[in-house]
């Protein structure tokens, strides 16, 4: 996940950097060599793509934050559970007591080494809400790539896992050559 999180973000600065080159060139091009009614057009018609280029850098942002936000959660999660060596610890002892607990005597550390472990058993629980909260927080926030495609003006945009359509290329056939 901190691999995605860092590919978004290199997306992002790719993205940004594209809106701004789009947008100075078709800038120049139209305040310089270009002037009238063609280059108005042609700016009027480009300004969109420019700032498609600048919503998506803004989306792949957000979705290296929210990478980010997930990979946070899950470190977060395994920093509060309890070892595992921690509680095969615990169970080990809790069945050395129970071996040796002929006439109960032991029966108040089973209690304590038994109350150890539900408390261990919260406080996993605890972490793994927790990652479940901030996950789903994470992911809540995105929005499918689709939804931006599909503020790019004039491009049809089939709907997701149609593979794209083609045309085969025209076959020339040449007339069949007559005997003389």
């Amino acid at each position: 996940m901190l691999t995605a999180a860092t590919a978004w973000g290199e997306l992002a600065g790719e993205l940004r950097s594209a809106a701004a080159s789009f947008a100075s060139v078709t800038s120049d091009l139209a305040c310089g060599a270009w002037q009238g009614a063609a280059a108005a057009k042609m700016t009027e018609a480009a300004a969109p793509y420019a700032a498609w280029l600048a919503t998506a850098a803004s989306h792949s942002e957000g979705a290296a934050c929210q990478a980010g936000a997930v990979v946070a959660a899950f470190e977060a999660a395994c920093a509060a559970t309890v070892s595992p060596v921690i509680i095969a610890a615990n169970r080990a002892i809790t069945r050395a007591l129970a071996n040796t607990n002929i006439f109960g005597f032991n029966m108040p550390a089973i209690a304590a080494m038994e109350a150890e472990y539900e408390e261990m058993w919260a406080r996993d629980v605890s972490a793994m809400f927790g990652y479940h909260v901030g996950v789903s927080q994470a992911w809540s926030q995105l929005f499918p790539i689709q939804q931006l495609l599909r503020g790019l003006p004039r491009i049809p945009i089939p709907p997701c896992g149609t593979p794209p359509t083609t045309t085969p290329p025209p076959t020339t056939r040449l007339p069949p050559r007559r005997r003389r």
